[in-house]
């Protein structure tokens, strides 16, 4: 029998033959006494935020060996990164913003050029992106469609919950073309509807 004493806790352990001897007489020891090096990281700037993140290096090396470079600090950066936007000026105030399609850069201005232009004062409703939009007290507004929805329903419309034009013509907002249903099944309706038009994924 060959004695060996744990290079780590100081335990005695024997052993059979000197072949089998080993430095830690268990694997705990062996982890706690020959601990591995801290992971190298690297500092990366996010291209979109600009901000600064931490990355590790065996993990960029892998990722722009498959061709991706690392330009993002996040998910979201990313996204907002390859959205199409424009810079365009509000419709009331004039100050400049990054959209999509719309005109006014807060609900607030949109409120604001309702009272400027009277059209809350000529008839009491405007429409956006095809929505009937009913003005309320306290420069309040509420659109059409919901708002009967919630009168046939005798309740509030949960955050998660939509109501769809069955027929698809957003001015329609007769009861029997309103169907509630929650966000995840209206996306998948249209994006459905898409695919049967021949739309791809990522534009046309």
């Amino acid at each position: 029998m060959v004695k060996s004493t744990c290079e780590y806790c100081g335990k005695v352990k024997e052993y059979k033959y000197p072949s089998l001897v080993k430095r830690f007489c268990s694997h705990r020891c062996a982890r706690l006494g020959s601990p591995k090096p801290p992971a190298k990281k690297e500092i990366l700037t996010c291209t979109h935020c600009n901000a600064e993140f931490e990355l590790l290096s065996s993990e960029r090396r892998a990722r722009e060996k498959n061709g991706r470079k690392i330009k993002y600090c996040s998910k979201k950066c990313e996204g907002l990164a390859k959205r199409k936007r424009k810079s365009v000026n509000c419709k009331n105030c004039g100050n400049m913003f990054e959209t999509t399609r719309n005109t006014f850069c807060s609900r607030e201005c949109v409120a604001e050029y309702a009272r400027k232009t009277g059209i809350r004062k000529k008839n009491g409703y405007w429409y956006e992106n095809g929505y009937k939009v009913l003005y309320l007290e306290g420069d309040k507004s509420i659109k059409e469609h919901r708002k009967i929805m919630e009168e046939h329903l005798g309740r509030k419309l949960k955050p998660y919950e939509v109501v769809h034009h069955i027929n698809g013509d957003r001015s329609d907002n007769r009861i029997e073309n309103l169907e509630v249903m929650t966000r995840g099944e209206h996306s998948r309706l249209h994006r459905l509807q898409e695919l049967q038009e021949g739309k791809r994924l990522f534009g046309s």
